[in-house]
């Protein structure tokens, strides 16, 4: 039986994904694979991910390069399965950070587990550990910082609604390896870690995720307002690891490891339609105003 659904957006991105076969060869996991964009093609890439959902497909998985939009709309279209991005560099950005931020930041409440740049073997290797985890609903938290905790609150909160298990440790500046590894035996399914520069956990979660066959993902802490130069230095550490960053919306995180337990699927769809339904609403407002008057409203 097939476990992964692989999406390239063009046939021009096939290359890049050798690795990912090989990997997938090499754990003997069966995956299906096709060519859909989804600019060109996205009613087909709607009933590719509505068809995993009803065939025992456990991830999803897609590719592409420049806007990258690929991965966010599987993720829009599914409700209950992971979605892993894997962006692709381009002629006109070689270091592909313009497909990285197009799947990493997504908005909260769609969640896309993105990958390192041309990273498709560890892409792969993340979706193994994903597929053959613990499908249980216990979630470990790791900060490195009871700081980084106040920063998750909306994660947690959501983790909470979920009926997820979780338990939260704060580690110093490394241990995240035998951490996954206990939690592992334990019965966990999945592994959050936060990552911020300067306390030198970027290195202890890229080895955990490295040695580990645990999921690993990662929230990125923004060094104060900007968050431009954390999400360079994860996409930097996803080189060489197969850890999984959802982007500084921490509530993605919360989601996407909700996913992978593989026994959430209700919950999520009631979520993910109850905030469908709120970001809707708030049209009943907003067709009463001007544009002015609306945002001058919004503001008071």
């Amino acid at each position: 039986m097939k476990k992964a659904l692989v999406l390239t957006g063009s046939d021009s991105d096939i290359a890049k994904l050798v690795a990912l076969e090989r990997e997938f060869n090499k754990a003997g996991i069966d995956f299906e694979k096709k060519i859909a964009s989804a600019h060109r093609n996205t009613q087909k890439v709607e009933e590719l991910v509505r068809m995993a959902e009803e065939t025992g497909i456990e991830v999803l998985m897609g590719g592409a390069g420049m806007s990258a939009h690929l991965a966010g709309v599987m993720s829009a279209y599914t409700k209950k399965l992971p979605v892993i991005g894997m962006p692709f560099s381009s002629k006109e950005f070689p270091d592909g950070e313009d497909a990285y931020l197009s799947m990493s930041q997504m908005p909260p409440g769609v969640p896309v587990l993105t990958a390192g740049v041309d990273a498709s073997g560890y892409a792969a290797q993340a979706a193994i550990n994903i597929i053959n985890t613990n499908k249980t609903n216990k979630v470990s938290v790791v900060t490195y910082s009871a700081e980084d905790l106040e920063r998750v609150k909306s994660m947690l909160k959501v983790l909470d609604e979920l009926g997820i298990d979780w338990k939260h440790t704060e580690l110093q500046r490394n241990g995240l390896t035998d951490h996954a590894k206990a939690k592992q035996i334990e019965g966990y399914s999945s592994v959050i870690a936060t990552g911020r520069i300067g306390n030198g956990n970027f290195l202890d979660i890229s080895a955990a995720a490295r040695d580990t066959t645990m999921p690993v993902i990662m929230v990125p802490i923004p060094s104060g307002v900007n968050a431009k130069e954390t999400i360079r230095f994860v996409q930097s550490a996803q080189k060489d690891s197969p850890f999984l960053n959802t982007g500084t919306a921490s509530v993605n995180a919360a989601l996407a490891a909700a996913a992978i337990t593989g026994v959430c699927g209700e919950k999520l769809t009631a979520w993910r339609d109850k905030q469908s339904e709120t970001a809707w609403a708030k049209n009943t407002e907003y067709d009463k105003h001007t544009i002015e008057s609306y945002v001058n409203r919004s503001e008071k």
